[in-house]
């Protein structure tokens, strides 16, 4: 059996007793509603307990052309009603899926709330640096990544005399020359005029540019697959992202989700959700997509051989133990031994309240011979006042609490009302929820929803 691996890894591979491979194909279920419908299969290898994505490699075949495509790539798309089988085959295994297929022929026009905002996301245009800045650009402001597609609607069609878009010639529209670069354009090239993404603008204009409303369905969840992988190093691994929509149909997205990785050192992402993995470890994989977020976990242990009985004995005082054993017994990384007393106070108060303990603190403490005294230490830590300025400092760094982006009264204002939550040692759910709810709705009843 041949197998696509790094030197190192191929090594590794041929050492072991064992090797069992599967297939299977990803999503396991698809269902293809509208003409527009697609999505893309991955064949996904299992192999000597790692897994491999075969998808490139592996044969597609449709148990019916007349219903539903399969190309080289492993892309299906709807051809009539009905059901058909995919079928992979690679490396001598195989695996079959159902798709099914509905309104294959029916009417179909592009969304400006699905379709339309998510390309103009994914290609930049409503960023930070871009026309979703504070001040938009040259006089052209998207709300920030599409979050009120109502505002922007109103900015492509009505502002600047409506010259943004051309309903009697959609491919003069400037929302189409300037990406496409037909004409010049700060932000340079996002599309290609013969791209997916330059045809549901133009597709959309033509249409009439329908605007979005209140009956649009909308993404209540993303699903993303596989959610977790255990790989080899130098591996490559596809990710399919796809969306459920509040009337029943799911999508592939992939194509217009936003990704990034949480520890490049570990693995990185492309624009299209092909992952590399650079070494060992684990990485979170981030996608967004009209602002729903999800995160994929890839890993690649270490080539360490740690025996089983070394985390069964490792100490345990609480559920978090328990699953940091396990991610490390994932990772073939043994535990650090229990910190000494000394170290263990320096950490705690470091880690806690950013500051470091007194000598009397520390011989108090060593002097202590109860076998609860550390957990003591921490609570006595969390009541002290620099743990609450600490946690408010961080905090306020995180939501960007500053007065170079909020005026005086407001900052403060931000600012006090994180010291007082942290102070009350407020439940994280209501603290989220107090974010997204505060000042967009009256306190009585921002209150009430966050379970005041």
């Amino acid at each position: 059996m041949r197998l696509r691996t790094p030197m190192a890894a191929g090594a590794m591979l041929a050492a072991w007793p064992a090797l069992a491979q599967t297939l299977a194909v990803l999503p396991g279920a698809v269902e293809l509603s509208g003409p527009e419908a697609w999505q893309q299969l991955l064949a996904e290898g299992s192999l000597a307990g790692r897994q491999e994505d075969w998808t490139r490699e592996a044969g597609w075949s449709s148990s019916d052309a007349k219903i539903a495509a399969v190309d080289e790539h492993g892309i299906v798309r709807p051809v009539g009603d009905g059901e058909a089988r995919i079928t992979a085959r690679t490396r001598g295994a195989s695996a079959t899926i159902t798709v099914r297929v509905k309104g294959a022929h029916a009417p179909f026009q592009w969304s400006f709330r699905n379709h339309v905002i998510p390309v103009m996301t994914k290609m930049g245009c409503n960023q930070g640096a871009c026309h979703g800045a504070l001040a938009g650009k040259n006089g052209f402001k998207l709300t920030l990544r599409g979050y009120a597609p109502e505002v922007d609607y109103d900015t492509l069609t009505r502002q600047s005399v409506g010259r943004r878009v051309s309903l009697a010639e959609p491919a003069a529209s400037l929302i189409l020359l300037k990406p496409s670069f037909a004409i010049p354009h700060g932000g340079g090239k996002r599309f290609a005029k013969d791209s997916l993404e330059y045809r549901i603008i133009e597709e959309w204009i033509a249409a009439g540019t329908p605007p979005p409303a209140d009956r649009d369905a909308t993404v209540h969840e993303l699903e993303v697959f596989p959610s977790a992988a255990v790989l080899i190093p130098g591996a490559e691994q596809q990710l399919v992202v796809r969306a459920m929509y509040s009337d029943g149909r799911a999508e592939d997205v992939t194509r217009w989700v936003k990704f990034a990785s949480a520890n490049e050192g570990v693995a990185t992402v492309d624009d299209w959700g092909r992952v590399k993995m650079n070494g060992a470890g684990e990485a979170a994989i981030t996608m967004t997509f009209v602002s729903r977020v999800l995160n994929a976990r890839l890993t690649v242990p270490f080539a360490n051989q740690v025996r089983d009985e070394v985390y069964d004995r490792f100490p345990r005082r609480n559920f978090i133990d328990g699953l940091v054993m396990e991610k490390l017994k994932s990772l073939h990384l043994a535990p650090s031994k229990i910190a000494d007393d000394a170290t263990f106070l320096r950490r705690a108060y470091l880690d806690a309240a950013g500051i470091l303990p007194m000598s009397e603190d520390v011989e108090t403490f060593l002097a202590d011979t109860a076998t609860d005294k550390r957990e003591k230490a921490i609570q006595k830590l969390m009541t002290r006042d620099e743990f609450v300025d600490y946690w408010t400092y961080k905090w306020s760094d995180l939501m960007l609490v500053s007065s170079r982006r909020l005026n005086s009264t407001a900052m403060w204002a931000f600012y006090d009302w994180i010291r007082e939550s942290v102070r009350e040692n407020k439940p994280w759910d209501k603290f989220a929820c107090e974010i997204f709810l505060r000042g967009r709705l009256k306190r009585r009843f921002t209150l009430a929803t966050c379970g005041a």
